[in-house]
């Protein structure tokens, strides 16, 4: 009867010991959205790109080109960081000198799993 108690104890310490099972996670994506706003300080124009992760999960680093009146000689790229859920990376960009007395379009492209690109006008 003892030697009996004395398994049952010894199985129910074991099975408490034990590692559990891992629980698979599932690895939510990011969702980027970029969006760009003109402004002119004095005699400077600019562009400020904001890009947004609005997934639930983190994003790596990524190569944002902006370019003008759809020219690519005039293209800038910057890297973004990692972005945690809901973080946002901005960065400002000069506008070209062409882009000074008339309208200017511009379009932001940023290179992640899921390409994201954005156009609008100054």
């Amino acid at each position: 009867m003892q030697a009996t108690r004395l398994v049952l104890l010894l199985s129910a310490l074991a099975a408490a010991c034990s590692p559990s099972p891992q629980e698979s996670r599932v690895v939510e994506p990011p969702e980027l959205v970029v969006s760009g706003t003109c402004s002119h300080h004095e005699d400077l124009l600019t562009l400020a790109v904001a890009v947004t992760n609005r997934g639930r999960g983190a994003a790596a680093p990524a190569a944002a080109r902006v370019e003008f009146n759809g020219d690519p000689a005039s293209g800038v790229e910057r890297r973004t960081r990692s972005m945690a859920a809901h973080a946002v990376d901005t960065f400002e960009v000069e506008l070209p000198a062409l882009c000074s007395k008339a309208a200017c379009g511009w379009a932001i492209t940023v290179d992640s799993p899921q390409p994201v690109r954005e156009t609008g006008r100054c």
